[in-house]
Parts: structure tokens; C-alpha cells; sequence
């Protein structure tokens, strides 16, 4: 038996107790609320397996917006210089240069070895990622980790029976997920099937299903106009049984349960461009660098026009010289949605633009068709401010969508301690206003702030600028226009 793990950064109390109920399983599922640390419970234990000689690899998969931070982030800064750990993170080619990589990573010197990988990449029937995964996994005692499980929740999709199937062939499975059911409790089955629990919640998924949901018959019409009589939810039942089926194998941390959270945590996810944002985005960089070299940029204020172009571009719109709005297909909206699934309670989304305000709307709309949303820009009253702020606050609604120009001062928002920065404005007072509305005198809980971004762009920068307290303009001489452009 190996040595006790000494952590870089000791865990905290609900982290710790985490690891303990997930001693000895082969499937265990986290269910920490998003600023609680689940990544640094998840790693920690995955050392304790590797000194307790349990494991010699580690497959992670995780979101889009977030694998990269394991290789960036969580593993450098959890990982004592005892422990030799040697990481890749799959960039998704079959290149020579990603082939010599994986090679190195598997036969390099003796350590506890982490492929990282895009659960995106699963999408697909028999594609590359699959092949890497399973050649991974049997090369070894591997510990399978699912960041943000709620991607698998469907169980019949591609993804969901590919990470099934990984799930059956690793020693040791973990899942974690900030809300376990982000839309009704058939989400279990595809989380649990993947930690090899589904045995857990009935025979079979209909079995389940009957079990612990109100069914009713439909008629719907098909093709050819025939019709045909399926099965709707409409209502759950024998919940409190369900909960006592799951509590042997799960792990359930709300803010409120963690003492010695710090008050503020931050955490960033990353959107991917879409071939057409990438391409307008390439346009308008070469357009300002030409201007660049003709000396247009003479003042800080022509250079921050064009940053905002830029912006804008990454928010996924742009304006052109007529001032006509032009949609660009984008992924921003889709991945908030993700994040928000990751959350329980309220949820404020700050924009930097109207136009941002409407399109979250809509989409809240129609993927929550049941909740309360209210809204705070420029265009809301008087009167409609007040009441959003009450129904926020004092009320039922579920979101706050706001312009932090707008909604950023003079209001209190303590009953949400979820905050998305869908897009951050360039003013610096802006941020810190926006932030101090939810923490403040009356909040009982840790807020924790998500700043979604497309990385190295002027929406990176703009975020750095802001983390290092700086004005846009200050930022800009300092760098040079050129250094924000290129």
C-alpha cells in the first residue's frame, strides 16, 4: 500500500468526504453544484487510486467548453511533484505529430497517464475517437472520468451508447454533473448505465421508466398519414424511493453545504467558432490590419471600433456599414445552455449587447417553456425595471437577462448565486458593478461566475483586460492595436 495523497492544495471538507464515499466503487456519480470543486475532488481521488496501485491511466472526457482546462488547469494545480503524471489532450487528427504524441503517452517513462478528450468527438458512429478511447482504456487499469455527464443523459444517442461502451471496459467509472436531471428523471438512465449501475434503477429502461413516471397514451399522426398510439410522461412518481436507490452511489454537494468556499469562484468556458464566424473573423482582422499599416489606427479609438466588430463577431453577429444586422451561425448560445444545465437555483446572464438579450431570451423560451424569465436593458421601463427586479428577487422567475450597463447598478440580486457572462462588456466598471449585484450584504452562499469565451480572440483579451482590472483603452496602449488585431 502506498502513501497517503498530500495535495498541493488540501481539500476541502465536502471534496474530502466525496472521496470517501467513492472509496471501493467501481461506478460512483458527483453531483456538486458548478464553484463547489468538483474537478479537484474528481483528480484527487484519481491520485489516491494511482498510489493505491488501483490505476495506471486515466481516460477524461469531458465538454467543449471545458476539457481543455483539465490539461490548462485542474490537473498542474492539484497534482503534487511526488506524483509523475504525463497528459495529452486530444486534438481530434490523425496526424503523424497526434499519433508520435499518444505513443509518447502510453510508452513514455513510468507515471499515471491522462488522455483528455472532447465528448463531442463520440458523436458519431466508429470514428476516430472511439478507436483511441478503446486502445487506451485495454492498454491498461484505466479510470474513465465524464465531466458534465448530463452530455450522456441520452442513452440511445451515439454519444450516449459510445461512452456505454468505454464505461464497460475501464476498471473504475466516475461521473459528474452539476444537476443530475436538467429535464426529468429519465436522465439517470444514460449516467448510470455508463457507471455500470443501471441495475440500480429497474430491469431494463422501461422498466425503469414505468416505474418512477405517470404515462399516458397518445395518438399522433406518422408519415402517410396513419396514426400511431405512443407512450407520453406526463408526471413522476415514487420519488422518494428512487432517491433512497441512488444514495449508495452518489455524492450531492449544494453550495450551501460548503463552509469554506471561497466568496467568489470563476470559472471559464470555451466556445468553438463556426466555419462561418472563423471565416468573417479572419475577413475583418486582415481588413483592420491593413488600415493598421496605413496608419488609421492613430488613436485608441479606431482601434476599439474595430475590436468591437470583432467582438461582435464572436457573440455571433455582426453590423456592417449601413448599420444592417447580419446572424452568423454560432455555437454561444448552445453552450450556455450546457452550462445552465450544470446549475440548480436562479440564473443571471449578463450581456454586452441588446441583441445578445434577445437571443438568450428566445432561446430560454423555448427550452424552458415553464419558467419565469425577466429582462433589464436599455429598452425595459421604469415600471417593467421594478417589477423584474422583484420577481427576481422576491419572486419566481428563474432568469435574469440583463446588459450590465443597464442592470449592472443599484439593484440587489442575493437569491441567485449562479452568474453567466454570456458576453462582458468593455468597461471595466461594468464587471465589477455587474459581479457586486449578487455578492453583497444578504448572500448566504459562494457566487460562482462563468465567462464564456472564444479562445485567442479579442473575446479572450477583453476578458484578461477585465481579470487584470483594466480599462480597454489602458489595455490597448499598453499592447499596441496590433497585438489585440493579430
Amino acid at each position: 500500500m502506498m502513501p497517503e495523497l498530500t495535495p498541493t492544495r488540501p481539500p476541502h471538507a465536502h471534496q474530502a468526504e466525496g472521496i470517501r464515499r467513492a472509496k471501493g466503487r467501481s461506478g460512483f456519480i458527483h453531483m456538486a453544484e458548478m464553484g463547489t470543486g468538483k474537478s479537484k475532488m474528481a483528480w484527487d481521488e484519481a491520485l489516491q487510486l494511482y498510489l493505491d496501485d488501483e490505476i495506471d491511466r486515466v481516460l477524461l472526457v469531458a465538454g467543449k467548453g471545458s476539457y481543455s482546462d483539465w490539461s490548462r488547469k485542474h490537473i498542474p494545480e492539484n497534482t503534487p511533484a511526488m506524483i509523475p503524471v504525463r497528459t495529452h489532450l486530444w486534438g481530434g487528427g490523425k496526424t503523424q505529430r497526434e499519433k508520435d504524441a499518444l505513443h509518447y503517452l502510453v510508452n513514455g517513462p513510468p507515471a499515471l497517464v491522462c488522455l483528455i478528450m472532447n465528448v463531442e468527438t463520440f458523436s458519431s458512429k466508429k470514428n476516430t475517437a472511439d478507436t483511441v478511447a478503446n486502445n487506451f482504456i485495454e492498454g491498461g487499469r484505466t479510470l474513465i472520468i465524464c465531466d458534465e455527464s448530463t452530455k450522456i443523459r441520452n442513452h440511445d444517442t451515439d454519444r450516449g451508447a459510445a461512452m456505454i461502451a468505454l464505461g464497460a471496459r475501464a476498471k473504475i467509472r466516475r461521473a459528474m454533473t452539476g444537476l443530475v436531471t436538467p429535464k426529468n428523471v429519465l436522465d439517470l438512465w444514460g449516467q448510470f448505465k455508463f457507471l455500470g449501475l443501471s441495475r440500480v434503477l429497474g430491469a431494463s429502461y422501461y422498466s425503469f421508466r414505468a416505474t418512477y413516471c405517470e404515462l399516458a397514451n397518445l395518438d399522433i399522426r406518422v408519415r402517410g398519414g396513419k396514426m400511431r398510439r405512443i407512450q407520453k410522461v406526463v408526471g413522476f412518481r415514487n420519488i422518494p424511493a428512487l432517491q433512497e436507490a441512488i444514495a449508495p452511489h452518489s455524492y450531492r454537494v449544494l453550495k450551501e453545504d460548503c463552509l469554506d468556499l471561497p466568496p467568489k469562484v470563476y470559472q471559464r468556458i470555451e466556445v468553438e467558432f463556426t466555419e462561418q464566424q472563423a471565416k468573417a473573423y479572419r475577413d475583418m482582422t486582415k481588413m483592420a490590419m491593413v488600415e493598421l499599416e496605413n496608419g488609421a489606427f492613430a488613436s485608441a479609438t479606431h482601434a476599439m471600433t474595430r475590436i468591437m466588430r470583432l467582438h461582435q463577431i464572436c457573440c455571433g453577429y455582426l453590423r456592417d456599414e449601413e448599420g444592417t444586422l447580419h446572424h452568423l451561425e454560432n455555437n454561444r448560445v448552445k453552450v450556455m445552455g450546457e452550462v445552465i444545465d450544470e446549475m440548480t437555483g436562479k440564473v443571471a446572464i449578463w450581456c454586452a449587447y441588446q441583441e445578445d438579450v434577445r437571443k438568450i431570451t428566445e432561446y430560454l423560451e423555448k427550452e424552458y417553456p415553464d419558467e419565469q424569465i425577466v429582462q433589464y436593458y436599455g429598452g425595459t421601463s421604469t415600471r417593467d425595471r421594478q417589477q423584474a427586479i422583484s420577481d427576481f428577487q422576491d419572486g419566481y422567475a428563474k432568469f435574469w437577462v440583463a446588459t450590465a450597463a443597464t442592470g449592472g447598478f443599484g439593484v440587489t440580486l442575493t437569491a441567485c448565486h449562479n452568474v453567466i457572462y454570456y458576453s462582458n462588456s468593455y468597461d471595466l466598471e461594468h464587471r465589477l458593478q455587474s459581479e457586486d449585484r449578487f455578492h453583497r450584504i444578504g448572500q448566504r452562499r459562494s457566487v460562482a461566475y462563468v465567462d464564456l469565451v472564444v479562445p485567442k480572440t479579442v473575446d479572450e483579451k477583453i476578458l484578461k483586460t477585465l481579470r487584470e482590472k483594466k480599462t480597454l483603452a489602458e489595455a490597448i496602449a499598453g499592447d499596441g492595436a496590433r497585438s489585440w488585431l493579430t
